[in-house]
């Protein structure tokens, strides 16, 4: 399955609370997994160290709020599963 269409609820999610987020969590990076906020980090390494180490081997969404959609891959998106990475569209 592709990682857009597992992220799903995560993207709905992170998109329907961003004004809230652009609020509380400026410039932060977010992790949200099975449609719901996790948390909030100053930095993507942060955010993902800590994602990785409590969602092992599930999908989760890393995305940095505020951040200017240019029409690439965002950066800060990630997917991952069994260990593997995968960047996430838009």
């Amino acid at each position: 399955m592709r990682a857009e269409h597992v992220l799903a609820k995560d993207i709905e999610a992170f998109a329907s609370m961003e004004p809230v987020l652009q609020h509380y969590y400026p410039r932060k990076f977010v992790v949200f997994h099975d449609g719901r906020l996790q948390g909030s980090f100053d930095t993507f390494h942060n955010a993902a160290s800590d994602a990785v180490r409590r969602f092992r081997n599930m999908h989760f969404l890393i995305r940095q709020v505020g951040a200017t959609d240019t029409g690439l891959p965002r950066r800060e998106s990630l997917a991952c599963r069994s260990g593997a990475t995968d960047v996430g569209s838009k």
